[in-house]
């Protein structure tokens, strides 16, 4: 299975304009938080967008606030309004406040960049820079976005920047006909580095006769880390939509995505919605895709959808075929879930969030505060242990692999942070170990080689 990311002319767009306007969507009606994020764009003309560090959705209420006290009632909702020249973006007051934890903002105001770039994935069109700004223009009036990552720290000046990139492609998705499709990426992107934090949407829209036709948009994305290309999943007459991505604390896992040209997330997996709560927090519990998880295999069985064989993070192969509008796993049975808790999950977010940062001391306590609150979850736990290893205190890491083992005793990557905790403390005998379970229960993962050398070296040492 061949996916693939091309390149493309990066623009710098200040985009709020005028434009035809936007055909109305097929798609369900928009959601409590989606209404609220409507009505403010209507009222101020202009983009909105959420701090997801800090902002939770305003109450519904505002909606009936006339604009020129808008402010003042989000203000007694404890939320402040940044307006910008291209947009405005919605932050927690109290997230200025100095804490015992330094986590708290140190800038006056924020800049936002909105970058445009023109991709060209293998026989795709380059878009015209009047197709991209049309496109942008309406994504910007219609879609209901991401949320941003903003800076505890500002620059000089005390301006904290923020950057949000629309990834454009034009590409003739239904076989057989002329008719071209506007695939947009929608991402959360650091602001120097053109690097994507991960957090995305998909906008989907057709080109014709009278330009851009706003057709859907997908849920929010847990990353947008990786490959985005189109696929032949379904022997529909049309081209899917997919996205492989990295996800978890230091990317260990592999997730991907597939969206058929009438928004229909064929890949959704009901089971795995757990580990997307954070998302599903952040727009009001009703956005979050259910990625697969795991590297996929295309499999041509024949006539009908082709099947998919998925190798997990421990190497197992698992056979996924098309029933009922998604992709289902095809026998055998699969552990549950562990149970859900909000606030951990959100905990869990903004320590991941810190450690893109290089604050490991900020993510260590949003871990153990989510770790406390949820102990029935594994990845809390494993990731307060992958936090204090950053920090280079292996002793505390022993303590929440430990725990991590505790919950789940065939949790790989628990494991194998294990084994590199104890070599860090030149206890090479449970190093050893530790590293010859990770192996005996991921054989076949990704790591295995690093770990196998790794196991040799501490051998070749007695």
């Amino acid at each position: 299975m061949k996916r693939t990311i091309g390149g493309g002319l990066l623009l710098y767009m200040s985009l709020w304009g005028s434009c035809a306007p936007a055909q109305q969507s097929d798609s369900a009606a928009p959601k409590p938080h989606d209404q609220v994020q409507d009505c403010l764009r209507n009222m101020w003309g202009k983009p909105v967008f959420w701090d997801g560090n800090a902002a939770e959705p305003p109450d519904p209420s505002v909606c009936g606030t006339p604009a020129d006290k808008l402010d003042d009632a989000l203000k007694a909702q404890h939320l402040k309004a940044f307006h910008l020249p291209n947009a405005v973006l919605l932050t927690r007051d109290g997230a200025f406040t100095p804490n015992r934890t330094n986590l708290y903002y140190r800038w006056k105001t924020p800049s936002l960049s909105i970058r445009v770039q023109a991709l060209m994935l293998p026989d795709s069109r380059k878009p015209t820079d009047a197709e991209m700004r049309q496109i942008t223009d309406l994504i910007l009036q219609r879609s209901h976005l991401v949320s941003l990552s903003s800076p505890y720290d500002g620059g000089p000046d005390g301006v904290a920047k923020l950057a949000v990139t629309i990834n454009i492609d034009i590409h003739k998705m239904r076989q057989g006909s002329e008719r071209e499709s506007a695939v947009a990426l929608v991402v959360d992107t650091d602001p120097e580095h053109h690097y994507t934090f991960g957090a995305g949407r998909i906008v989907y829209g057709e080109l014709g006769d009278g330009g851009y036709k706003y057709l859907w948009e997908s849920p929010v994305l847990a990353s947008s880390h990786g490959r985005w290309g189109y696929v032949d999943l379904l022997r529909n007459g049309n081209l899917q939509i997919d996205v492989t991505s990295a996800w978890g604390n230091n990317m260990q896992y592999t997730v991907f995505y597939d969206f058929d040209l009438d928004g229909i997330e064929i890949t959704r997996q009901s089971d795995t919605c757990t580990a997307m709560d954070v998302l599903a927090i952040d727009h009001n519990r009703n956005a979050a895709v259910c990625p697969m998880y795991g590297d996929a295999d295309i499999v041509d069985a024949g006539k009908g959808p082709k099947e998919m064989v998925i190798t997990d993070e421990k190497g197992k192969k698992v056979r996924y075929a098309f029933s009922e509008g998604r992709y289902q796993r095809v026998g055998g049975s699969k552990k549950p879930a562990p149970p859900s808790d909000p606030v951990a999950t959100a905990r869990n977010k903004e320590g991941m969030q810190l450690m893109e940062q290089k604050n490991f001391e900020g993510a260590i306590a949003k871990f153990e505060e989510a770790a406390v609150k949820n102990s029935a979850d594994p990845v809390f736990a494993n990731n307060a242990g992958f936090a204090y290893y950053k920090m280079g205190k292996y002793e505390e890491s022993l303590y929440w692999f430990n725990r991590t083992l505790e919950v789940d005793p065939e949790r790989a990557v628990a494991y194998l942070n294990l084994g590199d905790s104890l070599a860090k403390l030149n206890r090479n005998a449970e190093a050893r170990n530790a590293y010859a379970k990770y192996l005996e229960l991921a054989p076949e993962s990704k790591a295995a080689p690093e770990v196998k050398k790794k196991l040799d070296a501490l051998t070749s040492s007695l």
